[in-house]
């Protein structure tokens, strides 16, 4: 009887672990994790400015926030946006007085973000942004 019971019980421990990774099951919460720094941010030598995205992607109480910042040269402007998420989709909008305002669709994969920001009035900007550290925490000359 006790070898029925330890084979019983070695099934079920086998069951447990197997079931929730043969049919894709992950921790609660969106998929892949969406929360990082995604940024393409990158200091242009010969211009001597500060050129392209980044975007910080954080859990708050309230779902999930943005932290943007957008560099044409010069200082960037800098933002915070609630993130509507949805699996590996995020979506957020950009208010005035971030320059430009707009709303950003992407996708989040273990790489990075990728998606297009469309500012008003004006035609979609393709974003690809690498999984990453910060612009401002990366070591610099």
């Amino acid at each position: 009887m006790d070898a029925i019971r330890n084979y019983l019980v070695a099934l079920v421990a086998v069951g447990v672990t197997w079931i929730p990774s043969a049919f894709g099951q992950r921790n609660a919460g969106p998929s892949p994790w969406v929360t990082g720094t995604y940024s393409n941010l990158t200091y242009n030598e010969e211009g001597g400015d500060l050129l392209g995205w980044e975007i910080q992607l954080i859990p708050s109480r309230n779902g999930f926030k943005a932290v943007v910042q957008f560099a044409e040269g010069g200082e960037p402007d800098v933002a915070l946006a609630d993130v509507a998420v949805s699996g590996a989709q995020v979506h957020f909008v950009l208010s005035a007085p971030f320059s430009p305002p707009g709303e950003f669709d992407g996708t989040v994969s273990p790489k990075g973000l990728e998606g297009a920001f469309k500012d008003k009035g004006g035609s979609p900007e393709h974003l690809v942004l690498p999984r990453s550290t910060s612009y401002w925490q990366r070591r610099r000359k």
